[in-house]
């Protein structure tokens, strides 16, 4: 008998003992959530200045469309020494640098179009070059960094009052409806209707997500509050209510049975 207690004692201390691994665990891995968010929001806003202001690609196709209006600078600058040695009269020299000039400006005009075309296959979500998007990103992804730590918060916080719980709802749709816009605003870009439609349209949506990421937690934790609930008012009626109908002799079977299955459900 001694013996079946003192195993009984090992394993109770060993599961005793995986527990408080497995909450500390838990504990390690939300500090290290909440650090890696931490220096999440201090790095996002600045990781774009170590990055090129310029596309490689786009500056590489400049220079190459450049060759060719060097070419026609090339010919007037000839040309201008052409007449300076009174190789040319004044009508030819006149004549043909008007031609020039103006074979320049369609090149120039065909380069600018050709350029901008370039830039808008390489662009990044809308945004010219990788740097200029990341400034756009980097500046809204504490908003929603922010807007989870706020949930993470509001969870942690228990209140029995009402109108601090209502006013803590309101403050995550509205954290999660700014942080939804600004991110739809970052990632969408193209533009098939009116400017209006688009703004109104993920305002609804960002609110309308806002609100279910808002309600699932409340629900999640007003669910694990009401199941607590019954297994408290469960645990009374099974230790105190439904003992005075165990007969004496019974009594410590029924004890010694209890206390077996909560261990059993604490495994």
């Amino acid at each position: 008998m001694n013996k079946n207690k003192q195993t009984n004692k090992t394993t109770t201390n060993t599961k005793t003992l995986e527990r408080t691994k497995n909450q500390l665990g838990a504990k390690t891995i939300y500090h290290l959530i909440i650090l890696i968010g931490a220096i999440l929001i201090f790095i996002a806003p600045l990781v774009h200045v170590y990055i090129s202001k310029d596309n490689p690609s786009v500056v590489a196709y400049k220079k190459e469309l450049s060759l060719k209006e060097k070419k026609y600078d090339n010919e007037l600058i000839e040309l201008r020494k052409k007449y300076d040695k009174r190789l040319l009269s004044a009508e030819k020299f006149i004549i043909q640098n008007d031609n020039l000039k103006a074979l320049l400006t369609v090149q120039i005009n065909k380069n600018n179009k050709l350029l901008k075309e370039k830039v808008d296959e390489n662009r990044i979500f809308g945004w010219k070059t990788l740097r200029v998007f990341l400034v756009g990103f980097g500046i809204r992804l504490p908003y929603l960094l922010f807007s989870l730590i706020i949930s993470f918060l509001i969870f942690k916080i228990k209140t029995d009052d009402k109108t601090l719980k209502k006013a803590f709802v309101y403050l995550q749709i509205g954290a999660y409806t700014t942080t939804f816009y600004n991110l739809a605003w970052c990632f969408w870009y193209s533009q098939d209707y009116p400017l209006e439609t688009y703004r109104y349209a993920i305002i609804i949506v960002s609110a309308l997500v806002a609100t279910s990421v808002v309600y699932f937690i409340s629900y999640r934790e007003l669910f694990t509050m009401r199941l607590q609930k019954i297994v408290n008012a469960l645990s009374r009626f099974t230790i105190i209510d439904a003992r005075k109908y165990i007969k004496p002799e019974s009594e410590k079977e029924y004890v010694s049975g209890y206390i077996e299955a909560i261990k059993k459900s604490m495994k």
